[in-house]
């Protein structure tokens, strides 16, 4: 059994600026879910806005919003990872809308760490990568890797 411990306004909207609005607890206490809300709208902009963790208090899912909108301009705006903490997908979005320049908008990823499928949006409408764009992406790719010692980015 869980406990779900929520924070409002005088107008009864989830709301809470010093910390989530919305908490989950297990029974034994540990949290699986926390929520930020502004005036009723997921809004966070120093972190996730939503956080799901497993029993071990490992993150699952991460979500960021502004305004209740999907919006993260310094990396995936998205993040699921797999019970080994590894990244199981993850996706862009500026706005409340998928997009990503010079890269794919959502990468999922297989167990050992490699890209199993790529989709690549410009807000919002998803499109085929010309050629050009695919090597573009790919050198900087491999750029990445070397400089950082070999460590997906």
């Amino acid at each position: 059994m869980s406990d779900i411990k929520e924070y409002r306004n005088e107008k009864g909207d989830l709301h809470r600026v010093d910390g989530p609005a919305v908490i989950g607890y297990r029974a034994d206490g540990s949290v699986w879910l926390e929520k930020y809300f502004i005036d009723g709208n997921l809004h966070r902009e120093d972190g996730p806005a939503e956080a799901w963790y497993r029993n071990d208090g490992s993150t699952l899912m991460e979500r960021y919003l502004v305004d209740g909108k999907q919006n993260r301009d310094d990396g995936p705006a998205e993040i699921e990872n797999y019970t080994d903490g590894s990244v199981k997908r993850e996706s862009y979005y500026i706005d409340g809308n998928a997009h990503r320049t010079g890269g794919p908008a959502v990468i999922n990823y297989g167990f050992d760490g490699g890209v199993t499928r790529e989709r690549w949006f410009d807000h919002g409408v998803e499109f085929i990568p010309s050629k050009e764009q695919m090597e573009s992406y790919r050198n900087k790719l491999a750029l990445s890797v070397t400089m950082d010692g070999g460590m997906r980015i």
